[in-house]
């Protein structure tokens, strides 16, 4: 804390003794730093000095070992497959258009995890590699698909919302958001018993009555007991109705300086309850994304990439707070991949998820009479590796 004696800094290391060993054989084949192996395809390990405290004995070879993390754990797959269908790197898929985003190892602390089709867990990032900012992208001839996700395919990869699918993508599309012709606002329509048009803002969020049978709609009723079935708009108000105060627009950019759970961001940066950069923005702005504090204030903002370097891996400068709902730590080397620098703060802090100690695998672990070493997949979970944590709670392996 701020009045501790003790003004040093701490972060997790790696002491020379338990670095990986830069070459090591194992059943016959020779790998290199931290890897898998034919017998632990989905778990990252390797070989280091028998001085390492932490290192396991393997009693049949007498090799130490140890898990670990592979560099490039946080860098896009170059090839990876999503409900039935093989991506290659940085792309939009239908059920995220606009949002570009891939898959990644297991073992990167600053995944988010997510469920596909099927159930299973998949580990994945926000991306912005292939992006073109100048280009906009426009829907293609087939239109905009009434979905639970309103989606087109871009007309134009790469273009602002979406980048181009590399070679040996088996979707060589990109995706948008869009508005179909059954989600579009109603021109007039009443709420509370006043007279609007369009998108309008209702107690605080843009929102508005639809035309159709909207797939992405949901009822809402007004004080006065009338349900219409509606969504969160996001095109800018159009003029009102005659009745109506004139709606303001706002400003898309991120604010200079915004209040978050009891603390002060500035501009694009990386909050502890979130994993990726973002701002918030003008509760006017046409295009925001909608959210609710802890205290269920609504607020507007938008994803943002501006400072981050997408060369370095993110790294905690210290130790990692264990919160119930994302355990989050300070980035000791912002900008990094998933981190920019704070701008204009006057102590700049980036955050970013990882893994406390109270979470970590326990080195030995049984479940259902056979015992385990660390992450490992079981056989009521073959495709999915994880593992006890000292509390004795399961949990992903992240």
């Amino acid at each position: 804390g701020n009045n501790s004696a003790n003004n040093a800094a701490y972060g997790s290391c790696v002491p020379d003794e338990c670095a990986c060993e830069a070459s090591w054989d194992w059943q016959g084949a020779t790998y290199k730093d931290c890897s898998t192996t034919a017998d632990y395809p989905n778990d990252y390990w390797c070989v280091v000095k028998n001085t390492c405290k932490s290192a396991t004995l393997d009693s049949a070879t007498g090799i130490y070992h140890r898990t670990c993390v592979p560099a490039n754990a946080c860098e896009c797959k170059p090839s990876w497959s999503y409900n039935g269908v093989t991506y290659q790197g940085c792309v939009t898929t239908s059920d995220s258009p606009s949002l570009p985003w891939c898959m990644v190892d297991a073992s990167c602390t600053n995944a988010s995890w997510s469920q596909d089709s099927s159930g299973a867990n998949i580990p994945y990032i926000s991306c912005s590699i292939g992006v073109d900012d100048n280009t906009e992208c426009g829907c293609d001839a087939a239109g905009c698909q009434n979905a639970a996700i309103p989606y087109c395919v871009a007309a134009t990869v790469p273009c602002k919302n979406s980048p181009a699918p590399a070679a040996g993508s088996a979707d060589m599309n990109g995706y948008i958001s869009c508005t179909p012709s059954e989600c579009e606002c109603k021109d007039n329509w009443q709420w509370d018993g006043v007279d609007y048009t369009g998108c309008a803002y209702i107690n605080g969020y843009p929102w508005c009555p639809v035309k159709g049978a909207c797939t992405a709609a949901a009822p809402s009723t007004d004080p006065k007991g009338v349900t219409q079935n509606g969504f969160l708009c996001s095109n800018p108000p159009p003029p009102p109705a005659t009745n109506t105060p004139a709606q303001p627009t706002g400003s898309c950019d991120c604010l200079d300086s915004w209040e978050h759970e009891g603390g002060t961001f500035y501009k694009c940066q990386t909050t502890k309850d979130g994993t990726s950069p973002w701002c918030k923005v003008d509760m006017y702005c046409g295009s925001a994304s909608w959210s609710y504090d802890s205290n269920w204030n609504a607020y507007a903002y938008k994803s943002c990439t501006d400072g981050i370097d997408t060369s370095k891996t993110c790294s905690c400068a210290g130790e990692c707070i264990d919160d119930i709902y994302n355990p989050y730590c300070e980035v000791s080397n912002a900008p990094c991949y998933s981190a920019p620098t704070p701008s204009g703060s006057p102590v700049p802090k980036a955050y970013m998820t990882c893994t406390p100690a109270a979470c970590k695998c326990l080195d030995s672990w049984t479940q259902d009479g056979v015992t385990y070493s660390g992450c490992q997949t079981t056989p009521d979970s073959p495709s999915y590796p994880w593992c006890y944590v000292p509390q004795r709670v399961r949990v992903p392996y992240i």
